[in-house]
């Protein structure tokens, strides 16, 4: 959820690191869901793997997984 941000920090050449832990899933969303549902009753909250780093290099930014 921080595309636009990435963008503009890159266009304004803003040095800082970011770290995406990526556990496909939007988290927040998804414990709400079973706090309000209960286990298994999830809607659009598991993601598919996304390339974070195809992202960053499509940006021009440095990028490095670990």
């Amino acid at each position: 959820m921080l595309l636009g941000e990435l963008e503009t920090a890159r266009r304004m050449m803003l040095g800082f690191a970011l770290i995406v832990t990526n556990n496909t899933a939007s988290g927040y969303i998804k414990a709400l869901q079973y706090l309000m549902y209960g286990s298994g009753n999830y809607q659009s909250s598991d993601l598919s793997e996304t390339d974070y780093g195809a992202i960053t290099c499509a940006l021009a930014c440095d990028d490095m997984r670990v």
